[in-house]
């Protein structure tokens, strides 16, 4: 028996200086994986009693060639080279199981052998000595034989056994022990061991001997994780939870509800099995009903699957820490008419027909493809569908035949996982910070011209006019960008580079060329996942597909003068705009993000001042132009989905910075509150009306009532119309965010009634963590487990389906571009930024800071 398990605790990859260089975040924990019988050996050394894979295996013909474990690698007596072994690949984790007659000679109690446990302090010593954290798995098939003889997983009081034997691990290893599994992959067990006969004991019983095992099964682990909670967790402080081998299944027709519904129950039917009685409580109901149906038919007058009683319904539910899981392939399903009725069969019951894709790598075992694709729908699955909060991947490996360890085909399957090919990296620009050429080809004036111009806005009073002179020098950034080897690039458009004065009777048909020229081209500018701005052309020519932003704050100084994004019109001059734009150049870009960050235009545009058009308007301007923004971003998606989208076949969406915030006292209630309200007044102001419809409700609620304090009739939040509502709700086709950094948010009482301010309103204090190492801006810190905490956030709280991280990235200051904490910045992040060489304008800071 070969060794199969290859655990990837945490999974990601990352890029630090050149593309091909790959490193993943320190945050991320890597290690590898054994079982007791497929490496341990010692068979029947130091008091070890024989198990149900001692006797199968010396079985002649049972196993391939005859071999057997009485030896395996000898990790029982090589434990120490093996940890060297393990040092030396760099691994933070080793999960191995515990061989449970070599702590109970036949399984029992009263059969306790010192020695046993004695091996594996010793194992779990050296680890610990050589920084190496042990994952313990307490069970992983090899049962005592004597337990087998007494019905093995068929008797109900193995569930008892199992407990006596944990609480004794548990008491002796657990001081050491952070994490724990219980039973590994129990449908491999039930399925090929009590089901097919192919694994020890090797019971033909597929028609109700994998059922009984199943149940036995959960309840045993539903024991041991009990007796860890009420006995040794307060002390101990370890997780505790059950693993199942989990495949995603793709309907084979995806437009077919028989073959969607094929793929649910194939899920069900297998990891589901019991996953869902651990993490919802019962067997699937689809399993129960049709379980049930075919036994009546088959004659039974009861169920082939037993049923739970209320009281260990209640006992397994819930008995998870985290959500344990081996992820090896995937498989398509297609729905099966009933089979008719013949020898009862878990595979008939489950009624669909699974196979393989003809694509997919294969490997030394028939049943291994490769799907890397598979890992992330089957992760995003079992989130939405269980909610565990934490995932660990226990297993995930590929198998090769005898002398191939050195090669190619494990290369290229573990590699996959971590850069699938749908995840395309690229790089980004905003046309005022990088074009230049302000006043040339009709472009006319916008609001970043005129406030840059009047000294003192910016500090050292330099200006776009030149910038980084992408306007001449498009052609050469391309080049830039396909040297980089990015695959997209993020530009805007100048609003008054397609009308000069931001109205239609001022179309101005050398912008549109500069940007066709452009997106044939390739661009320039920084960060990753998908920011775009430049000529259509030039990047089109050199394999980098456009994401092309719509406004990117930068509006025709005319449009200004009219009120800006004060005005309610606006949304109607932007509406004419972006049609525009989507006639012109719709054809050759398919994402498309209609206004860039809407909460810093308004918060520092127009409350704080700081940013053109430097209004401050802080207790209610902020709310008029979020109110505009809305509008405007949901007039141009209408104009897309309703004119252009069937033709085009694009994607539309808002974007939106967005920060994690940690509460400042986790055990606070109120600091928990803190974080929600400050996420909902700041991202959730915008996000909340797009994705939801209006409002976020706190904030409508707070607004309103220090609107009547401050001695207003009315709220100074602009009220939504139902038919504003129902016009900006669900105008997203993915979510687009800009992530930088994080903050903790902390309860403020409410402030006395002074000059309205959204801050007050707000009412929570936000801070940074001093230990988060800090860039050349001062908002700007590294918190890279925060990314993960946000997507999750804005995963569970809108469901988009799709995400693209539109910026991230790292300010230096000049002269340190080939600088370490840009590295470790951008290698420690899940989505990763990206410079070129090249300056851009920082709006109100100038050119000092480079990204």
């Amino acid at each position: 028996m070969a060794m199969k398990a290859f655990s990837i605790i945490c999974f990601a990859l990352a890029f630090s200086g050149a593309l091909s260089q790959r490193k993943f975040p320190e945050t991320f924990r890597f290690g590898t994986a054994g079982a007791s019988y497929q490496i341990e050996g010692g068979y029947n050394e130091d008091g070890r009693g024989p198990s149900i894979w001692d006797t199968f295996s010396h079985i002649p013909g049972n196993i391939k060639n005859n071999s057997n474990g009485d030896v395996a690698s000898d990790s029982y007596h090589k434990y120490r080279e093996d940890v060297a072994i393990l040092k030396d690949l760099g691994v933070q984790l080793y999960r191995f199981s515990i061989s449970w007659s070599r702590i109970f000679a036949n399984g029992t109690p009263n059969t306790f052998n010192q020695a046993g446990v004695d091996y594996y302090l010793s194992l779990i010593d050296e680890l610990r000595e050589n920084g190496i954290e042990p994952v313990v798995t307490l069970y992983h098939w090899d049962l005592p034989q004597y337990l087998e003889d007494l019905g093995g997983w068929l008797n109900p009081q193995i569930a008892d056994y199992f407990g006596e034997y944990a609480r004794v691990i548990y008491r002796t290893l657990g001081p050491y022990v952070k994490y724990w599994v219980t039973l590994n992959e129990p449908g491999s067990t039930c399925s090929l061991g009590y089901g097919q006969g192919i694994h020890a004991p090797g019971k033909s019983l597929i028609g109700d001997g994998i059922y009984t095992c199943a149940y036995n099964h959960l309840k045993a682990h539903a024991k041991a994780y009990r007796i860890y909670d009420e006995e040794f967790k307060a002390e101990q402080g370890g997780k505790v939870t059950i693993n199942s081998a989990a495949s995603y299944y793709y309907p084979k027709d995806s437009d077919s509800l028989l073959d969607q519904e094929a793929a649910e129950r194939s899920f069900e039917f297998n990891a589901g099995l019991y996953a869902n009685a651990v993490f919802k409580g019962n067997w699937p109901q689809v399993v129960i009903d049709r379980v049930a149906a075919r036994s009546e038919l088959e004659g039974y007058s009861f169920s082939r699957l037993p049923e739970f009683t209320q009281e260990e319904i209640d006992y397994i539910n819930g008995t998870f820490d985290y959500f344990a899981l081996n992820i090896y392939t995937s498989a398509i399903a297609e729905y099966s008419e009933d089979w008719e009725i013949s020898t009862p069969s878990i595979w008939l019951d489950q009624g669909t027909i699974t196979s393989g894709d003809p694509s997919w790598p294969t490997s030394a075992s028939s049943w291994l493809t490769s799907d890397p694709p598979g890992v992330r729908h089957l992760l995003n699955y079992i989130d939405k569908k269980y909610n565990p909060g934490e995932f660990i991947i226990t297993e995930n490996g590929w198998s090769t035949l005898p002398g191939e360890l050195d090669d190619q085909s494990r290369i290229e399957y573990l590699s996959s996982f971590s850069a699938e090919k749908s995840f395309r990296f690229g790089t980004a620009g905003a046309s005022y910070q990088i074009e230049g050429g302000y006043n040339e080809g009709g472009r006319g004036p916008s609001i970043w011209d005129t406030f840059s111009h009047i000294p003192g806005n910016i500090q050292n009073d330099s200006n776009g006019d030149i910038a980084s002179d992408s306007y001449h020098k498009y052609k050469e950034d391309v080049a830039i960008l396909k040297d980089l080897g990015v695959q997209i690039y993020r530009f805007s458009i100048s609003w008054s580079r397609i009308f000069t004065d931001g109205t239609p009777n001022t179309y101005n048909q050398a912008g549109v060329d500069y940007y066709l020229s452009l997106i044939d081209v390739s661009a320039q500018k920084l960060l990753i996942c998908t920011e775009i701005t430049f000529r259509l052309k030039e990047l089109r020519a050199n394999n980098i597909e456009p994401v092309v932003t719509l406004y990117h704050w930068d509006l025709p100084q005319h449009l200004e003068d009219l009120g800006g994004w004060l005005n309610p019109q606006i949304a109607d001059y932007f509406g004419d705009y972006a049609r525009v734009v989507y006639k012109n150049l719709g054809p050759f870009v398919k994402y498309w993000v209609t206004i860039n960050e809407p909460g810093t235009t308004c918060t520092l545009g127009y409350g704080q001042g700081v940013h053109a058009p430097g209004k401050s308007l802080i207790g209610d301007g902020i709310y008029t132009c979020a109110y505009n923004n809305l509008r405007a971003h949901a007039k141009a998606y209408r104009i897309y989905d309703e004119e252009f989208k069937a033709e085009q076949g694009g994607k539309v969406t808002i974007n939106s910075a967005v920060s994690n915030f940690y509460p400042k006292d986790s055990e606070s209630l109120l600091d928990l509150e803190a974080v929600e309200r400050t996420y909902e007044f700041n991202a959730g102001l915008y996000a909340n009306a797009v994705f939801k419809g209006n409002w976020p409700q706190v904030v409508i609620d707070r607004v309103a009532n220090r609107s009547r304090l401050e001695g207003y009739s009315f709220s100074r939040l602009p009220e939504f119309t139902q038919e504003e509502i129902d016009y900006i709700n669900g105008t997203y086709d993915f979510f687009a965010l800009n992530i930088y950094t994080s903050a903790f948010a902390e309860y403020a009482d409410d402030s006395p009634i002074t000059t309205p301010s959204i801050w007050l309103d707000q009412g929570t204090i936000t801070s940074g963590d001093p230990s988060w190492p800090t860039s050349a801006s001062s908002w700007l810190t590294s918190d890279p487990p925060g990314v993960r905490y946000l997507l999750n956030y804005l995963n569970k709280k809108y469901n988009p389906g799709e995400f693209i991280i539109t910026e991230n990235g790292w300010s230096t200051l000049p002269g340190e571009l080939d600088d370490q904490s840009r590295i470790e910045y951008l290698s420690n992040d899940v989505c990763l930024t990206k410079d070129t060489k090249n300056m851009k304008f920082d709006l109100s800071i100038g050119y000092p800071l480079l990204y």
